[in-house]
């Protein structure tokens, strides 16, 4: 009995203790947003903690700043159109890889996920050289082209995971039925993988809206990203509209996984109904 109690409190002590690792790597995570989003509230021009005094005066100034708003608007459209690109490409290729025997599978595979293994700077520099090779001078294409390589690995391997999860039985009853390759893909295997494509294209769409380091190579002064802007604003110091802007982002951020969690809410209901 004696060791029975002795090793339940020694189960309680271990969980008690992973429990408040747990919050301790969550505080050490996301103290720093916290903190950002509270000195976005300050109306003096240096980042001074505590805030002494609240204001949205840097949300007016960043509002004003057509700069920051201009570079959001070329982030945006390069996110967005190296998203789309990303998710045609990689549906096609994740639908190869786990419907299809070729020759040279493993090889096709392992240069899909490279540039997921390739450090960011190292693509950047060699796309930069290759563009120059070729005679492409950098502008918002060579941006979304960058884009496009570097996220292509993650949105197929999100796809090929959910492909993966799917009964081939529908398909092959598709086509004893009469049913070509093109009505079997868009009828029955994608309204099957639309939560795979949105978890994709949000991953995507962040990657790219965040990536700094081969943007930094391959953009022109008329393609100057969000991250760029910013940079180039670091130079001169840090001022509470950097954190304002940040709040922005953040807040967008969080309303994209807001929206994701309810349309898997949304599918996982519709699932269980059907089963």
């Amino acid at each position: 009995m004696k060791k029975q109690k002795n090793k339940r409190k020694g189960t309680r002590v271990v969980d008690v203790c992973f429990k408040l690792y747990t919050v301790l790597v969550y505080l050490f995570l996301f103290s720093p947003i916290v903190i950002v989003i509270y000195m976005s509230f300050n109306k003096g021009q240096t980042n001074r903690f505590p805030v002494q005094e609240y204001s949205l005066q840097w949300y007016k100034v960043l509002f004003q700043n057509n700069g920051i708003w201009a570079s959001l608007r070329i982030s945006l459209v390069i996110a967005v159109l190296a998203t789309l690109s990303v998710l045609i490409i990689g549906t096609f290729a994740a639908y190869a890889i786990v419907r299809y025997k070729f020759k040279f599978k493993s090889a096709f595979i392992s240069l899909m996920l490279a540039p997921m293994l390739i450090p960011s700077v190292i693509t950047g520099i060699s796309m930069l050289l290759y563009f120059s090779f070729i005679g492409i001078k950098t502008s918002v294409f060579t941006v979304i082209l960058g884009h496009s390589v570097l996220t292509l690995p993650y949105a197929t391997m999100i796809i090929t995971a959910r492909l993966q999860g799917l009964h081939i039985s529908l398909e092959e009853a598709a086509r004893n039925l009469g049913a070509n390759e093109w009505n079997v893909f868009f009828k029955i295997v994608f309204p099957q993988i639309k939560p795979g494509l949105l978890s994709a294209a949000l991953f995507a769409f962040t990657i790219s809206l965040d990536e700094f380091a081969l943007t930094f190579f391959v953009n022109s002064p008329s393609s100057q990203t969000l991250p760029i802007r910013i940079y180039s604003m670091l130079k001169f110091g840090l001022t509470p509209e950097l954190n304002a802007l940040s709040t922005i982002i953040l807040v967008l951020s969080f309303g994209l996984i807001g929206i994701r969690m309810i349309s898997q809410s949304k599918t996982e209901r519709v699932t269980k109904g059907t089963d």
